[in-house]
């Protein structure tokens, strides 16, 4: 079989127009799909935010993927809440967030949302123990759904003043200095 040219170029002028066409079409595809979800929520759930509020502050929830998750998430704040209030918890500095290990360690792995997302909820499901929450990135039109303790689950935004320190504290906590290449999005690896 001989190398030709001509099938060459053909070969690259196609992929070169598909693999575009492809892209784009799924991202779009995506895209469409989640403002007409955005859509939805505005009408039928209701907007509330998550957060931990404790005596000494404000910090960001965890978040479980899946129902399970949101359970066992449950049960963690139960015992930091209630069990565990008095106690001095050991704290870890993972990224730019404070976790605590002791004295329960953390049963999923490490997922958060921001203390200001405005989360959409049904109605139906603030009396449950574990809140399916809807986050919406609308700057490039992707979301997640986040299962969250209903322990955490906000009527309005944290109070200006406990806001700034953690503010505040966030400055405090060591940067990064990871040479690693951005992360995929928690809204879909197009929406970074």
């Amino acid at each position: 079989m001989e190398f030709s040219i001509n099938k060459y170029l053909k070969s690259l002028v196609m992929i070169s127009i598909i693999v575009p066409i492809l892209w784009y079409g799924y991202v779009g595809f995506w895209q469409l799909k989640t403002k007409r979800l955005f859509e939805k929520a505005e009408t039928e759930f209701i907007i509330r935010y998550a957060y931990e509020l404790d005596s000494v502050g404000i910090f960001q929830t965890l978040v479980g993927k899946n129902n399970e998750d949101g359970r066992k998430l449950s049960e963690y704040y139960h015992k930091l809440y209630f069990q565990f209030k008095n106690v001095e918890r050991e704290r870890l500095i993972k990224g730019k967030d404070t976790l605590y290990i002791y004295p329960v360690q953390i049963p999923i792995p490490i997922k958060y949302v921001g203390v200001k997302t405005p989360l959409y909820v049904s109605k139906d499901d603030l009396n449950k123990e574990v809140v399916k929450a809807y986050v919406f990135n609308t700057d490039c039109w992707g979301y997640f759904i986040a299962f969250i303790p209903s322990v955490n689950i906000h009527e309005s935004e944290p109070p200006p003043e406990l806001y700034e320190k953690f503010l505040e504290y966030v400055e405090k906590l060591p940067k990064s200095t990871s040479r690693k290449f951005g992360s995929l999005s928690p809204y879909g690896f197009y929406c970074n």
